[in-house]
């Protein structure tokens, strides 16, 4: 059987990384003052709230599977390839879908 993945991010926002690159920017400034136990603590504090949200951003994705000749599609979320966060089994029958078109103003207003 032929296992067709599809995988797609989750999170759409690019500013997220930036923010996060910030918090951990931040952070390594903060631990870099060794004489402070103070700017240490909320140096590794800022760094965490950095790096985990930024582990989350790059390696969580949405995927959808279709085995060949099946008649389920699976849609789930993945951390890694090996660990699915989690998944649904959707019989193709169930599934249905609706298209809307989008009109435009031709009117230009000065």
């Amino acid at each position: 059987m032929v296992e067709q993945k599809i995988k797609f991010p989750v999170f759409d926002y690019q500013g997220f990384p930036i923010l996060f690159a910030l918090f951990m920017l931040g952070g390594m400034v903060f631990m870099s003052d060794l004489h402070d136990i103070e700017s240490i603590i909320l140096g590794i504090l800022l760094f965490s709230l950095g790096a985990l949200p930024m582990c989350a951003f790059l390696f969580h994705r949405r995927y959808i599977i279709r085995i060949d000749s099946s008649d389920h599609i699976i849609f789930g979320q993945q951390l890694t390839e090996k660990f699915d966060i989690k998944n649904r089994k959707i019989p193709i029958c169930d599934l249905s879908y609706s298209t809307y078109e989008v009109t435009r103003s031709s009117r230009r207003f000065a």
